[in-house]
């Protein structure tokens, strides 16, 4: 069975005004509690109403990597990573976000 293309872009909501943001403007995406919110290249941040779930279908595993339950990154936005003693990893994404990252 042929499966779907990939999404190229996703409409965001800002104040009373919609726009598209493309895979290339999108630095990541993460989950908080209940709401999944897609940050752009630029560090601004919308809310999507799609679940991480979803987001994985729809996203191009050549691009776009699930690092843990609340994150989704393009791979370019990774900046570096750094080794831990218990063997996990935490990353470091451009824009950072407010919260520490680490690979599940």
């Amino acid at each position: 069975h042929l499966r779907q293309p990939y999404k190229q872009r996703f409409l965001v909501r800002f104040g009373d005004h919609l726009q598209y943001k493309t895979t290339q403007e999108i630095a990541y995406f993460y989950a908080d509690d209940k709401t999944v919110f897609l940050v752009a290249d630029d560090g601004k941040r919308y809310v999507i109403d799609l679940r991480m779930e979803q987001l994985e279908d729809l996203l191009d595993p050549a691009l776009f990597f699930r690092i843990n339950r609340k994150f989704i990154t393009r791979i370019d936005a990774i900046q570096r990573m750094k080794s831990l003693i218990n063997s996990r990893l935490q990353l470091f994404l451009k824009p950072q976000p407010e919260i520490d990252v680490y690979v599940s």
